[in-house]
Order: structure tokens, then sequence, then C-alpha cells
């Protein structure tokens, strides 16, 4: 059978709160309620986490989801809601959902510049954004104890999770840890994870309507080019009429004969390419 993951922990860990306790009961580990909740005293998520993290380090393999339904189920507990979350139907953690922010994501492994710039950023969350990462906790605690600073540990932590990850260090794995509820970081992830030379570059302007621009553009040019040929402002009514037998036009009022100023063939390609560049 197989053995619960830690994503599937840190959510249960959330949605179990204060119920930690009698959880820790049912699955046996009555004697470690007391020292969980004096060292890690006044915050219940924590604590029960860590009672979850004690369970499965002591059970290996054995911990299961199985094991874990029929803890939630008992009459003393009775969270046939949880069970049925987290231990039925596939339920394995909020890790793997579809990542929710507007834009693309940096390709490849998370880059050492932007480690340094996210470590100022995650505060005290670093420990639950190493878990997310799949970091374990021995690796986190002693990051804790070797660094008294809150930014040495969140750097080192990144540190250590590009080093062991390699390929999998990545901004997608970093997306949905910071987006996970556990921390919800949104903006330190659309800050650092999404790819914002596209929506530099873009032009803001539909292709549509630059068509329609550049078509009213060109009639304008036309349109200006006749009235200096002519004399006639532009927008005066001018007569022009094709000759069945030749080449001959009607001339205006003032006596010169209109034509329209030559248009290079490639005149609306070149003003199409130039619209869009800039």
């Amino acid at each position: 059978m197989e053995s619960v993951s830690t994503s599937c922990l840190i959510d249960l860990a959330f949605d179990l709160s204060v119920d930690w306790r009698k959880l820790a009961r049912a699955l046996g580990l009555a004697n470690e309620v007391q020292r969980i909740g004096e060292d890690y005293r006044k915050n219940v998520i924590e604590q029960a986490y860590r009672m979850l993290q004690t369970w499965k380090q002591r059970n290996g393999t054995q911990a299961t989801y199985q094991g874990l339904g029929e803890a939630l189920t008992t009459q003393v507990l009775s969270r046939n809601d949880l069970a049925q979350k987290y231990c039925e139907g596939g339920n394995r953690g909020s890790l793997e959902t579809e990542i929710d922010l507007q834009g693309h994501l940096k390709s490849g492994q998370v880059s050492m510049s932007d480690i340094i710039s996210i470590a100022n950023d995650l505060g005290k969350d670093w420990l639950w954004v190493g878990r997310l990462l799949g970091l374990e906790d021995a690796t986190l605690d002693g990051i804790r104890d070797a660094h008294t600073q809150m930014y040495e540990c969140s750097y080192k932590m990144l540190e250590i999770w590009v080093e062991r990850r390699i390929t999998q260090a990545t901004y997608e794995c970093l997306a949905r840890a910071l987006l996970h509820r556990t921390v919800g970081m949104r903006d330190v992830a659309e800050k650092y994870c999404l790819d914002h030379r596209e929506s530099q570059t873009a032009s803001s302007v539909p292709p549509e309507e630059g068509i329609q621009q550049l078509n009213e553009k060109m009639e304008h040019l036309q349109l200006s080019g006749l009235s200096k040929e002519t004399g006639v402002a532009a927008g005066s009514p001018v007569n022009i009429q094709s000759s069945t037998e030749g080449e001959t036009v009607n001339k205006s009022e003032t006596g010169s004969t209109p034509s329209t100023p030559p248009v290079p063939d490639d005149w609306y390609n070149q003003e199409l390419h130039h619209h869009f560049a800039v």
C-alpha cells in the first residue's frame, strides 16, 4: 500500500488544527502529545504537522492512507470529511493542482540571482516553503539551528534545494510552493516565477486595431499627397473621371491635373512591420 506523502500531511495539518491531539492518540502517539505541544507552542498547524511527521517516521512504509483514514474515522475523532478528502479518491495533496498565475512561467532551473532576491521575501515562511519544495525536516531544522538570521535560513534552504534537486529545482515547482495555502505568497510567485520579458515586448495594441489604424494612415497619406499635387485641400471633392479611350482626366477648378503620388510596392508591409515593432 502507498505511504502518505509529505504534501498530503502538510494539507491535512492545515485542516486538522486543534483536533491533532485526538488524531495523535488514534495513531498511537499518546506519549508524544505533551512533548509536541510544548516544543511548538502557539502554532497549532506546526504542532499538527510535527505529530503527523512523527507518525510517518515511526511507521515508515506502514504509514499508509488506509491507516490514516481509519484513525480519522474513529468514534472519538469522527473526521470522515478529512478521511474522504485525503485518504480516498486519490487526493494526495494540493501541490499537483494547476498553477493559477496570469502569464508564462520562466523555464529551467531557478537562477542564483533570483535565489538571492527571493530569500529576502520569504520571511518566517521559509520553513514551510522548504517543506513544500521537498526538503526533509531534519535538513530544515539543521539550517535553523545553524543560522540566527531569517534571511540566511531562507537563502541556505533555497541553495540546498537547487543543489540537491538540480533539474527539478524549477520555477514551476517554486511557484507551486509559494502559492500553497500555508504560504500564500502570490506576489512573490508573480514577481520571480513569471517571464516578464514577454509582456514587455508584446504590443499593447491588438492586431485588428493596429491594422485598422494602418489602413487609415495609408489613406491619409495618399490624400495628403493628392492635395499637394492639385492645390486642393485634403477632403475637398475632386472630379476624377477615367476615359474609355485613353488616360485623360478632367481638371479641377484650379486647372491642374490631379495625380496620386507613387507609393512603393512594399510600403504597406514596411509600415505594418514598423507599427508592430514600436
